[in-house]
């Protein structure tokens, strides 16, 4: 396996965490990872974990765990 990563990436998160809290990560990452593109899309964090389980989106990040209430979502690629 390579370290090079390449392609899309789509990644979920509330609207106010990726506004102020991620635009710097993204920009690092986009420099370190020129041939990954991350796709990122809000959402409202109750529904993060249904587009991670259907496959929409690869990575989701939540704030508001406790509306989870327990549920737990792992995507894989095959």
């Amino acid at each position: 396996m390579s370290d090079h990563l390449e392609g899309e990436c789509p990644v979920v998160m509330p609207d106010g965490a990726g506004r102020m809290l991620f635009v710097p990560h993204i920009k690092h990452f986009n420099e370190h990872h020129p041939h990954l593109a991350l796709r990122v899309m809000v959402a409202f964090s109750k529904t993060i974990p249904e587009l991670i389980a259907t496959g929409q989106v690869d990575l989701g990040i939540v704030f508001d765990t406790h509306t989870l209430a327990g549920d737990c979502c792992r995507a894989s690629r095959n």
